[in-house]
């Protein structure tokens, strides 16, 4: 039996926009599997802050990101003094014989 630690975040909401993703990724070929609705937040949150700044400058970007709080298809996301995301629930998990776990019962938060 082969299981693999990993930081995970928490289940994606119930929501239509969710489902429909997640149907767009398996018609892909690419499974039901939401690893990739975080790289659609990011690019959702990144959109939202340069509108926000009026500009796409990386460092004035940045800055509204650190300032703000911004809906996401996961969420509300923020960031916290670091550039780290803030309350974002994510927890240690292992891969065990095709599943997700919680390692140790999650009560490992990162």
């Amino acid at each position: 039996m082969n299981t693999v630690p990993f930081p995970a975040g928490p289940d994606p909401p119930a929501e239509p926009l969710v489902e429909s993703l997640l149907a767009a990724f398996e018609a892909l070929g690419l499974g039901r599997l939401p690893t990739g609705l975080g790289a659609y937040a990011a690019v959702q949150v990144w959109a939202e802050a340069a509108a926000r700044s009026g500009t796409v400058d990386p460092s004035t970007v940045a800055e509204t990101l650190h300032r703000g709080r911004f809906q996401s298809v996961l969420g509300p996301v923020a960031f916290d003094a670091k550039g780290d995301l803030a309350g974002a629930g994510w927890q240690w998990q292992i891969w065990n014989d095709g599943s997700f776990q919680p390692l140790n019962g999650g009560a490992e938060n990162l």
